[in-house]
């Protein structure tokens, strides 16, 4: 899971370099610099592929700002 949100996060940034160095520590918009459009796009195309979702209105951003926050709520919540 882990390397195909690399993979998303390069396809909604258009740079194919841009998770280089990137853990699961990582915050997708501090240290990845994701901008808001691109991590809602992200988040879309994970909904997507992953067949969960997220309600924006009952969740804190930062609750899935890491790569591993994000993968762990995504673990959590598939339908």
């Amino acid at each position: 899971m882990f390397e195909r949100l690399k993979e998303l996060v390069e396809e909604v940034t258009e740079n194919s370099g841009i998770t280089e160095g990137m853990t699961m520590e990582s915050n997708l918009i501090t240290d990845v610099a994701l901008d808001s459009l691109q991590f809602i796009n992200l988040i879309l195309a994970l909904e997507d592929e992953y067949e969960f979702e997220i309600d924006f209105e009952e969740l804190d951003i930062d609750e899935i700002a890491t790569v591993g926050k994000l993968i762990e709520y995504m673990e959590g919540n598939k339908k």
